[in-house]
């Protein structure tokens, strides 16, 4: 397929799904559509409308193809540890703290954060927000169920961001998934929410946007990152992790916090 063809494609796709991925960096999100052409044995832009309006099932699929990130527990594992050291200390002075977990794919790096917090008897003053532009991607998350081989796999990095316990504290397993306990479920409000289109849900101290800015052209990361900064009280704090970078950050309200897990803190 030409580039012609590629806007008809994404034409298609906005108007039968309601997501405009017309800002997002083109070049992660070509491969993606390309393969579920492929695999779907879908010829036109033409074929591909007919597909999505009659099967409702084929929009949750391509949306999925489209949109859903890889993640795991406690990815990056300094990046966590330096939240325990650098930043949850200072949170603990406020008697509530309300953090907003963008992008949560389906959930397991914000419980990855609950765990912690719950570590450093900070959860019970938290309310996590966690939001995602893919509804299946929520759905996910809210149900709190995950496969018991992930959470053995996830130990070593769990340990490396500072745990102190045995993964195994904190969910039920059946067989050969595992439900997360009622209190980390308790403590996350999963939205569907477009970071880009759609107001912030509150003000928060603390700001975590990792692995979201890649899809974005420039001009959709400064919408989002003003959404976000505005959306977060004096001296709080916003992270993006070690594999993104804000291209402008002197326009933006922030010192340096950690220069390698860039997280920052919102000044006056």
């Amino acid at each position: 397929m030409d580039d012609i063809n590629y806007k008809s494609y994404w034409r298609v796709i906005t108007e039968l799904t309601g997501y405009d991925f017309s800002g997002y960096a083109a070049d992660s999100l070509t491969n993606r559509l390309e393969n579920f052409i492929s695999y779907e044995s879908i010829a036109s832009a033409d074929e591909l409308r007919e597909k999505l309006f009659y099967d409702k099932f084929a929009q949750e699929a391509i949306l999925g193809k489209l949109l859903t990130d890889y993640t795991e527990m406690f990815r990056d594992p300094l990046f966590f540890q330096s939240l325990r050291q650098k930043v949850l200390p200072f949170l603990s002075m406020y008697s509530k703290i309300a953090i907003w977990h963008v992008g949560c794919s389906t959930g397991e790096e914000v419980y990855s954060l609950a765990i912690l917090l719950d570590e450093l008897d900070l959860l019970d003053r938290c309310q996590i927000y966690a939001t995602d532009v893919n509804e299946l991607n929520i759905k996910k998350a809210a149900s709190g169920i995950f496969s018991l081989d992930m959470m053995k796999k996830s130990s070593a990095r769990y340990y490396r961001s500072g745990g102190r316990y045995n993964l195994s504290k904190y969910y039920t397993a059946y067989y050969d998934h595992i439900i997360f306990n009622k209190k980390l479920r308790d403590s996350i409000k999963f939205i569907n929410h477009d970071i880009v289109n759609e107001k912030s849900p509150s003000r928060f101290h603390l700001i975590l946007c990792r692995n979201v800015f890649i899809y974005f052209s420039l001009a959709l990361q400064d919408k989002a990152l003003n959404s976000m900064i505005n959306s977060t009280y004096n001296y709080g704090y916003f992270g993006i992790g070690s594999k993104e970078s804000i291209s402008n950050i002197e326009n933006f309200k922030l010192t340096q916090i950690d220069i390698d897990n860039r997280i920052y803190r919102k000044i006056m």
